[in-house]
């Protein structure tokens, strides 16, 4: 394996070291979460939009991405319908053009990729999907 003698000296090296010469949290860690925070716990309405938030902790090390789903429930089993692909982890947010999307209430899901790893997360609470009568 060509990065192994790297690998071995900074597993070598005191961890004070081995974080300064990478210039990053544990680069090794499998601490890879997110966290869905808009619609919050108490939920929220949207007619033709609304901004879907998240916080992540991801190294940054294999080329991470995030996915984005809705679903009417909490099991991604059951229906979710996917929103959008690929999205870079330094994003926040993403608007999310909800105008031609049924009206009903909406779990937002997030799934994060990084490496062989995999972490998702549901909303606390839905964004209910109500069209104003023209």
């Amino acid at each position: 394996m060509a990065d192994a003698p790297w690998r071995a000296a900074l597993a070598a090296a005191p961890a004070c070291i081995a974080l300064a010469l990478c210039g990053c949290a544990d680069p090794f860690s499998a601490d890879v979460w997110i966290n869905v925070t808009a619609p919050p716990p108490e939920g929220a309405f949207a007619d033709e939009s609304y901004t879907i938030q998240w916080t992540v902790s991801c190294p940054d090390q294999y080329d991470p991405w995030i996915d984005l789903f809705v679903d009417t429930d909490t099991d991604p089993s059951s229906g979710q319908v996917q929103i959008a692909e690929s999205l870079s982890v330094v994003e926040t947010g993403f608007f999310w053009d909800c105008s031609g999307v049924p009206e009903n209430s909406y779990y937002v899901r997030a799934l994060i990729y990084e490496g062989q790893s995999e972490e998702s997360d549901y909303s606390g609470g839905t964004v209910t999907i109500e069209h104003s009568t023209r």
